[in-house]
């Protein structure tokens, strides 16, 4: 499956780039898990849900991550829905934030059952 050109791809949820910086296979390398996250609603309603294998939400303590913030130009919505934006100009971010299991604050749904 070919996923597009190389570029920055960016959320505009911030549960949910919390969720991405901290639950991936750097913090989860010993485990074989699964995860997901999605928006259900529009036009301002919308609400974020998230999902982990159990696994991970036992051993969630102690992790952290970053969320990289960049500013919104060049950023395009990828193709349709509005979870993904990308932009293929190189470019720093404007910030970068430290984050903890403890910013978490969505449920996060278990796809094991």
């Amino acid at each position: 499956m070919k996923d597009g050109d190389p570029c920055i791809a960016a959320s505009p949820y911030a549960d949910i780039a919390i969720f991405r910086a901290i639950v991936n296979d750097v913090n989860f390398s010993d485990y074989s898990y699964s995860s997901n996250f999605g928006v259900e609603g529009r036009d301002g309603k919308e609400t974020v849900k998230l999902g982990a294998s159990l696994c991970v939400t036992d051993n969630l303590a102690g992790k952290k991550g970053v969320v990289y913030v960049f500013n919104r130009d060049g950023f395009r919505l990828h193709e349709a829905g509005v979870m993904e934006w990308r932009c293929d100009i190189e470019m720093a971010p404007s910030e970068k934030i430290e984050v903890c299991a403890d910013d978490i604050v969505l449920p996060i749904e278990n796809l094991e059952e």
